[in-house]
């Protein structure tokens, strides 16, 4: 699937979700797993893309809901609009679930750069929105 294509997909169904699109599309370009794991899914049977994005939506709507404090900040865009993002905070501890440090299916050890990457790209994203992927030339 082509980024502009995913970009679509996404913010249909984190819309369904109430998540912020540009979260899961920052966590799908940090994945960047090959079909079957585009977004890392790895605890439960998400064998399409679809399958992938759901379950991230879904662990993310879980995770806004359980976090204890508000997971929001008011952030300045490039073109001066002020967007409401997920906090670093709140990123952190999403990372702790999502991508855990030390984790058995992490033998690479990757996990240790997961909230860093994801929370640059964001940041990305939501200062230049979603026409081209991150780091694309």
């Amino acid at each position: 699937m082509e980024w502009r294509g995913e970009t679509e997909v996404v913010a249909v169904e984190a819309a369904r979700y109430n998540v912020d699109p540009l979260f899961v599309l920052a966590i799908r370009v940090a994945e960047g797993g090959r079909p079957g794991r585009e977004f890392g899914v790895l605890s439960q049977s998400a064998p399409t893309y679809l399958d992938q994005l759901r379950a991230c939506c879904a662990t993310v709507r879980h995770r806004l809901a359980a976090y204890v404090g508000n997971p929001l900040v008011v952030v300045p865009g490039s073109d001066g609009v002020r967007r409401v993002r997920y906090s670093d905070a709140w990123v952190q501890a999403f990372a702790t679930v999502w991508a855990p440090v030390g984790a058995g299916n992490d033998p690479e050890g990757l996990n240790a750069n997961w909230f860093r990457n994801v929370r640059r790209l964001y940041g990305v994203l939501i200062k230049n929105g979603v026409g081209r992927q991150p780091g694309a030339k």
